[in-house]
């Protein structure tokens, strides 16, 4: 077990050093992110319609409290909108987010560890050698990269050019991370088995 463990570690700070790597040395963390000018009138207008609630917002609304999925009239109305409307969605955060980076970079680090603990659990269970558990790691990672960009793609409009490269940096780092947690769990093999 602690084999396993040690090689999860491994494996997420490995995706970690990588995601780092795509987000300020490539520029596959910046694809498809545009920013407003600094004169829009955007995030005062944003401020009145959410107030102090953060969350995730789709527009042009269909008024207040109606789920346009589950009223005929709400959604053939969202849909006229869209027709001759801007649309689009949100992520809105009122004044006073915090903007310090450590915080998130530490969430970040575990988040990454946990998938490298999670890959490492996957691929320790497949037998044979560094190749077929690499295999199975970029597998995993093309599997996660299809599933959280794919359908955003489909029904949320996200930009193709976002989409692969958010994907691209999903399906590098479980090969990456796969890489790193193949070649110690092999290697502690190896080593148990000379010893015997």
């Amino acid at each position: 077990m602690g084999r396993l463990i040690l090689a999860g570690l491994l494996a997420g700070l490995a995706m970690f050093v990588w995601s780092s790597l795509a987000h300020t040395v490539l520029p596959l963390g910046h694809i498809g992110i545009g920013q407003l000018p600094a004169a829009s009138a955007a995030p005062a207008a944003l401020q009145a319609d959410a107030g102090q609630k953060a969350g995730l917002y789709a527009f042009p609304g269909v008024g207040t409290g109606t789920n346009p999925h589950e009223d005929e009239a709400a959604r053939a109305q969202m849909m006229d909108a869209t027709r001759t409307n801007p649309s689009g969605i949100v992520i809105y955060h009122p004044p006073g987010r915090a903007v310090d980076m450590g915080p998130y970079l530490i969430s970040e680090a575990l988040l990454e560890i946990l998938q490298g603990l999670l890959l490492a659990f996957v691929i320790a269970k497949v037998a044979g050698s560094f190749t077929t558990r690499l295999v199975s790691a970029t597998a995993i990672g093309l599997a996660a990269a299809v599933t959280t960009n794919g359908s955003n793609a489909i029904w949320y409009g996200y930009p193709m050019d976002f989409s692969l490269a958010t994907g691209a940096t999903t399906f590098i780092g479980y090969i990456v991370a796969g890489a790193v947690a193949s070649w110690w769990l092999g290697r502690k093999a190896a080593s148990s088995s000379s010893d015997a």
